[in-house]
């Protein structure tokens, strides 16, 4: 039984593993150790009425205790090692570093507002929009209509907005103040 559930299954785990978290090897594993908990524990399937949505959440909820681990293991950024060579490879490195250092930042904002939204808005995010499913796929996912979907969807991108806007807004002020 497992084994057909892995067949059937895990190409689209994987591709909302990997749009939920990007180091392949870790999305994998993440599904790896999921189908063996499957396998070690078949008692808890039984109540299962819809697999495809238990193991998207078993697989987002483990690649964000993953993410929470590694970023405090790491404390900091990446290092960056950089040659330089004369004053515009300088400025262009300092350029890279600065849209690295906000990429970061405007992901780090987004998943913070994301964590804040109540639950059946944050999966259906992830499910719309990281793993890409459609409306019916969704409906089929989480038993709702698609009407009830696309609501779910639309308070929560209206909360998203809200929040990303309130913390540039914040970042702004704060800055202000520095200078």
């Amino acid at each position: 039984m497992v084994e057909s559930l892995y067949k059937k299954f895990y190409g689209k785990l994987y591709q909302y593993g990997c749009l939920v978290y990007d180091d392949t090897i870790k999305v994998e594993d993440t599904i790896q150790n999921f189908f063996v908990w499957t396998l070690e524990n078949p008692e808890k399937l039984r109540d299962i009425k819809n697999f495809e949505a238990f193991a998207c959440k078993a697989i987002r909820r483990n690649l964000i205790q993953g993410i929470i681990k590694d970023t405090r293991s790491k404390k900091s950024h990446d290092n960056y090692v950089v040659t330089l060579v004369d004053e515009k490879s300088i400025t262009s490195v300092e350029k890279e570093i600065m849209q690295v250092e906000e990429n970061s930042c405007l992901k780090t904002n987004l998943k913070s507002a994301i964590e804040k939204l109540p639950d059946k808005q944050k999966e259906i995010i992830y499910l719309k929009y990281y793993a890409n499913f459609s409306y019916k796929e969704i409906e089929d996912i989480m038993n709702v209509s698609n009407q009830v979907a696309r609501n779910y969807v639309s308070r929560a991108l209206k909360k998203l907005k809200s929040s990303i806007f309130s913390e540039k807004m914040r970042s702004f002020i704060v800055s202000a103040f520095l200078v």
